[in-house]
């Protein structure tokens, strides 16, 4: 319904969902991982996950400072995740490096 609701107001028909980005993951509230597991065991929506962002002080701290999270703290949970999902969405639109 969301996504209709979308393509009818931004009139956009042909809008397409391709993945499913799940962000502030916190592993300690139990409500997270329920949610998180209930996504997952979906017939469909779960294929769709293609990455989880845990909850990170440093995107608060990066933002507030206007600079990147990479920029920020290059070695933080969420800048890990951010840059792991780069490198599986570059593979999977533009293949391998160097092809």
């Amino acid at each position: 319904q969301k996504i209709n609701a979308i393509r009818e107001g931004w009139r956009h028909p042909n809008l397409r969902v391709s993945g499913i980005l799940v962000t502030k993951m916190d592993k300690r509230v139990r409500g997270h991982n329920q949610l998180l597991e209930e996504l997952k065991s979906h017939q469909v929506l779960g294929r769709l996950i293609c990455g989880v962002i845990p909850a990170n002080e440093a995107v608060t701290y990066s933002h507030h400072r206007n600079q990147s999270l990479f920029t920020y703290d290059p070695r933080a949970a969420a800048s890990k995740a951010y840059a792991q999902l780069v490198g599986r969405l570059a593979r999977q639109f533009f293949g391998k490096r160097g092809e």
